[in-house]
């Protein structure tokens, strides 16, 4: 190709109104990336809490079911006493220990769906404010 040939030929790719856009609209990406970053460190506190109250709901129930085992076994080495009310105490000390398993099962499985909404705040704030620049540009 000649000098003037180059001058007619088309370029696959025009970086200046990219360029043009990017720096009419980097004051206001920035600001948002900002506010975004701070709401994803918030979200995340977040949900890091809720996994620790997961693993500290789940080693409870853990140790109540340990506890449950263990009184069962002494029940049933106590069961040839002849005070029924020793056997009755030994016979609810398990089941009130699995009550509270169970409970705690309950709450683990409460914290768990909760993790399917996680971050669900920072999607909708971040696709509301990329709408919003696209149309002030």
């Amino acid at each position: 190709m000649s000098i003037p040939e180059m001058e007619h030929a088309s370029v696959g790719f025009d970086p200046a109104p990219w360029l043009w856009l990017l720096d009419k609209a980097s004051p206001q990406l920035l600001t948002q990336l900002g506010l975004h970053s701070q709401l994803i460190q918030l979200e995340w506190q977040q949900e890091k809490r809720r996994l620790q109250w997961i693993m500290l709901v789940s080693a409870l129930s853990m140790s109540f079911v340990l506890l449950a085992c263990l009184f069962a076994g002494f029940a049933l080495l106590y069961l040839n006493r002849f005070n029924p009310h020793f056997s009755l105490f030994v016979w609810l000390l398990p089941v009130v220990f699995i009550l509270l398993a169970a409970s705690c099962f309950f709450l683990v499985q409460q914290l768990g769906k909760k993790g399917q909404s996680a971050f669900s705040a920072c999607y909708e704030e971040l696709k509301t404010d990329l709408q919003l620049i696209r149309r002030q540009l």
